[in-house]
């Protein structure tokens, strides 16, 4: 089974880039302080704050938003690289998820003789990110790695996904991925995407594998994907959806046989048992006397077994 690898904001957190989601928006917010434990509802305040009650739906509110995200894209942007990113390019995958919005790992890959390649993702995607890819080519191998920025990307600052408003689009987006009403334009016209039961059997005359790989989801079907860096919390409302729709569909389709695995600390006990019961495998250490890059080498070491057995 060949491996996809999910990674988030733990990876700059440990290597010195200390900028969590909290920080972020209280960075940006007006607010003396939170009105809500979920971030995502906590970025709707800021925005809704920055409207004038009678233009949050006018073309000045939606500026406005574009202004907050640009803010996001530049306290981000700069993210230095770190020695696990290092570990994790040399990993035995050739593709990358990433919940962050920065290019650290595309940054590391380039000072490693990899050349980015032209944009494989349609220029019609302009806020989310299903199919939202970047390609690097080594010089000296001609091996392709792939990274989606499933959340959106500093580069392109109006699909940062953070507030719940863009959560529930996107979510809507995966909905139809799901169901075969997801379609886009092309040079050559609008593609359509068969649903993604038949496209795993095989099912439909239109229903091919060959175009596996160029959804971001598709991978939690195809590949064994290792989660690391990434806390899961409830509100990864997408993560979680996909993960529920792979429990489900194991049910009644054996060619999904792949493993999921995540790679944790004590401090994410309570969402332990949901990963559990979503077909999850878990593989924790605890952290001690607050030395993190200690365990996250031990998380990186049980990874690479994983991926080369």
């Amino acid at each position: 089974m060949k491996n996809a690898i999910l990674f988030g904001n733990g990876l700059n957190r440990v290597g010195g880039n200390s900028l969590s989601w909290e920080n972020l928006l209280e960075s940006l917010s007006p607010l003396k302080k939170m009105p809500s434990d979920s971030n995502t509802l906590n970025y709707e305040c800021i925005y809704l704050s920055a409207c004038k009650e009678d233009s949050c739906e006018t073309k000045a509110g939606l500026v406005n938003e574009l202004q907050i995200k640009q803010q996001i894209a530049d306290l981000c942007r700069d993210f230095e690289s770190n020695d696990f990113y290092e570990m994790l390019m040399h990993l035995p995958s050739e593709v990358f998820l990433t919940t962050n919005y920065d290019e650290t790992l595309g940054r590391t890959l380039e000072n490693n003789g990899y050349i980015r390649e032209k944009r494989l993702d349609s220029v019609s995607e302009s806020i989310y990110s299903i199919r939202r890819s970047h390609a690097y080519r080594s010089v000296n191998t001609d091996k392709i790695k792939r990274i989606f920025p499933i959340h959106g990307e500093c580069m392109a600052p109006k699909t940062i996904m953070i507030g719940y408003d863009h959560y529930c689009g996107s979510l809507g987006k995966i909905d139809d991925y799901f169901k075969g009403k997801y379609a886009y334009k092309q040079e050559d016209g609008v593609k359509k995407l068969p649903r993604l039961l038949d496209r795993l059997r095989g099912e439909d005359e239109n229903a091919s594998l060959s175009d596996m790989g160029n959804y971001w989801p598709d991978y939690f079907f195809t590949h064994d994907i290792h989660m690391i860096g990434i806390g899961m919390p409830l509100v990864e409302s997408d993560l979680w959806w996909v993960l529920n729709k792979r429990c489900r569909y194991k049910k009644v389709c054996p060619q999904i046989n792949n493993t999921i695995y995540f790679y944790g600390t004590q401090n994410d006990d309570k969402v332990i048992p949901l990963l559990k019961s979503f077909d999850v495998q878990v593989v924790q250490t605890k952290v001690q006397k607050d030395n993190w890059r200690q365990a996250y080498q031990w998380m990186f070491s049980q990874m690479e077994k994983n991926m080369r057995n």
